[in-house]
């Protein structure tokens, strides 16, 4: 079935993760490490595309600039050196829909927003916690990335589960409005994790 096949492929990432680049087993590490961020973006104000691009391409371009400017606050201008990619916060990103928790989705694409697992490295967990908890944080993320509203938690349940709740859209067998991606990673080009991103339906 799809949507395990896309929670079977995030837990194979967590893993990876776990075992090149961490002393700690997959649960401990979401459990101690783990965040899990819930965002929507405000698709008229994401800047540089189309407003007729497909389904999530202007979300998508939010969430990624989102991602390096967390980067960059965490690790300076030149976070993005291969040198620093292991220092970079994993992160597993699904795009969700309005209606799909309680099962009223059915073929229209609305209310695009992100479920997304953060694992902080242990040198950063202080800071980023304080960092991505703040009202500050909250009302720069709103006028920079154009984000509607950002949800922080820690992660909370099996990994299997939290995935799977992440992973909910890839359920319905209806869609029918196409979608530009349904699931990515973070950092990119991070030996042994980043393959590129699962594609939509």
């Amino acid at each position: 079935m799809l949507h395990e096949a896309y929670t079977d492929f995030a837990l194979s990432k967590i893993g990876s993760y776990a075992r090149l680049y961490s002393s700690k087993k997959t649960k401990e590490l979401l459990k101690e490490n783990g965040y899990f961020i819930t965002m929507m973006m405000d698709r008229e104000k994401v800047s540089s595309v189309s407003d007729r691009a497909e389904a999530g391409v202007k979300e998508w371009i939010g969430f990624d600039r989102f991602y390096k400017w967390t980067c960059r606050t965490m690790l300076g201008s030149g976070f993005n050196h291969v040198n620093k990619r292991d220092q970079q916060p994993l992160v597993l990103a699904f795009l969700d829909v309005e209606g799909t928790a309680d099962g009223r989705f059915q073929d229209q694409v609305q209310g695009i927003h992100f479920h997304s697992i953060w694992i902080v490295p242990d040198h950063l967990k202080e800071r980023f916690d304080e960092w991505i908890n703040s009202p500050l944080t909250e009302n720069q993320a709103r006028h920079k990335f154009a984000i509607k509203n950002i949800d922080v938690k820690r992660v909370d349940g099996t990994p299997r589960r939290v995935l799977s709740y992440a992973g909910k859209f890839v359920k319905s067998d209806r869609l029918t409005s196409p979608v530009s991606k349904l699931f990515d990673v973070y950092p990119k080009g991070l030996a042994g994790i980043d393959d590129g991103p699962m594609t939509g339906v």
